[in-house]
């Protein structure tokens, strides 16, 4: 657990009944998990406010709590005796203290972003390297202004790579991120739609993702996929570079063998010096041979021997509700409810159709959010790729998917219902023993219900 002395928080905020040779074991955000000796920062979101439950973490033991100014002048009375970091806001404390703590680290920092699978691309990459180095990587998708800290602040004194996953709703949000984690490289997984609303063009997408390498210093590793072409530019630099494609020549290149009855796909990576090797992996969706490749670039050039990259590849399972495989009665869902845009749709429906099964195929779907002024036209775009795939059945709900539903009327049971939870009862009197189930929708969708009700 990394420790913070009464040195380190004196650089963001002012120190209250903290004595100088206090120190903290680790930080919070959340009263539920605090530990006690942790350094509790009181944190503002749209529903909760932290500074509300610094009476309850004192009493379970609270090093200190880090509140704003204006709390503290308000309530600071209240809590005779009691230790405290104060400033303008938690938040910036909270990045200011993450940045610090990166800059005195000797771990090496990998960064990851990109609009598909960076998560799973994390989680791989954290597979492959812990084979060989002390890893820390993020938690989840906590990949934003409060989550990238986080992470930064579980480096320890041992730590050698930490493996930090970037996300972003707007211009400018990977380069602060960046400014606080200070990565050593970075890979950008591709380029696409999700999000566009609040970035406005697929154009500012990619600048805004492609801060991460602008970021880097000229030593830095830019991990560059050449098979999207708004990320092909930056494989023309000769220092620092690797490449990796499916479709492609680069450094390194996957080669998707054959797809097993669940549609994991079997692959080949092609390395550099002319050496290759493969593996089965056991996550749905030929489409994850990308992020096994980038966690296979990764871990090749750091030394990582080929027997490990693909042990830890094989061995990897995704989170239940990203692609996961789940069985009831006799029937099998396919678990992608974690979230949705036109990229991910249409690989979940490849992945529908290829799974072999001894029923049907059936499609449960939502809205994608956050599309914007492009929604309308993706949606419509996806009810046409349904009629192409032919599923069996097509379940549909949600404002945006009634134009799916609409534009897929080449399905013979195809259904639209208003509210979720009557979709979900009558997909569950549909189904029989041997189908298959995609459910997916957007997260703010919360198809997950729908997988609750059919196993339930």
């Amino acid at each position: 657990m990394s420790r913070f002395s009464y040195k380190d928080c004196g650089k963001i905020g002012r120190m209250e009944n903290i004595p100088p040779e206090w120190a903290a074991d680790g930080i919070s955000t959340d009263s539920r998990s605090l530990v006690p000796g942790n350094l509790f920062f009181a944190l503002s979101g749209e529903r909760l406010d932290g500074h509300g439950y610094v009476k309850d973490v004192f009493e379970k033991g609270a090093a200190a709590c880090v509140v704003s100014e204006n709390w503290f002048m308000q309530n600071g009375s209240n809590f005779s005796g009691k230790k405290f970091v104060v400033g303008g806001d938690p938040l910036l404390a909270l990045q200011n203290l993450a940045k610090l703590h990166r800059q005195r680290s000797e771990a090496s920092v990998i960064a990851i972003t990109g609009t598909n699978g960076k998560t799973t691309c994390k989680e791989m990459t954290y597979a492959v390297l812990s084979k060989n180095f002390k890893t820390i990587a993020t938690q989840g998708n906590l990949n934003n202004e409060i989550g990238v800290p986080l992470t930064l602040l579980k480096i320890e004194q041992d730590t050698q790579v930490a493996v930090v996953e970037m996300g972003a709703d707007k211009k400018g949000d990977i380069a602060f991120l960046c400014d606080m984690a200070q990565p050593d490289s970075g890979v950008i997984t591709n380029i696409g739609t999700a999000h566009i609303k609040s970035f406005g063009s697929i154009d500012v997408i990619a600048e805004t993702k492609c801060e991460l390498f602008d970021a880097l210093t000229a030593d830095g590793v830019r991990y560059v996929n050449i098979d999207d072409e708004r990320l092909r530019a930056h494989s023309k630099q000769t220092k620092g570079l690797v490449t990796f494609a499916v479709n492609n020549n680069a450094d390194y290149r996957a080669e998707i063998i054959s797809l097993n009855e669940w549609a994991c796909a079997r692959v080949r990576i092609y390395a550099p010096e002319g050496h290759s090797f493969e593996f089965q992996l056991e996550i749905p969706g030929a489409h994850h041979a990308n992020n096994a490749l980038i966690a296979a670039a990764i871990g090749c050039s750091l030394g990582i021997d080929d027997a490990d990259i693909v042990s830890a590849l094989q061995h990897y399972r995704p989170p239940s509700n990203r692609m996961g495989i789940r069985r009831h009665n006799e029937i099998t869902i396919l678990d992608d409810t974690y979230n949705a845009n036109p990229e991910s749709m249409r690989a979940a429906l490849d992945t529908l159709m290829t799974v072999k099964r001894s029923g049907r195929a059936i499609a449960a779907l939502s809205d994608m959010l956050e599309l914007g002024s492009i929604g309308t036209e993706e949606h419509i775009k996806i009810g046409d790729y349904i009629a192409k795939k032919k599923p069996d059945a097509l379940f549909t709900t949600g404002t945006a998917s009634k134009i799916m539903h609409e534009h897929a009327k080449t399905i013979s049971d195809n259904f639209y219902y208003e509210k979720k939870n009557d979709l979900a009862t009558e997909l569950k009197k549909f189904v029989k023993p041997g189908d298959i189930v995609l459910i997916k929708g957007s997260r703010g969708m919360k198809m997950e219900d729908v997988v609750n009700e059919l196993i339930s």
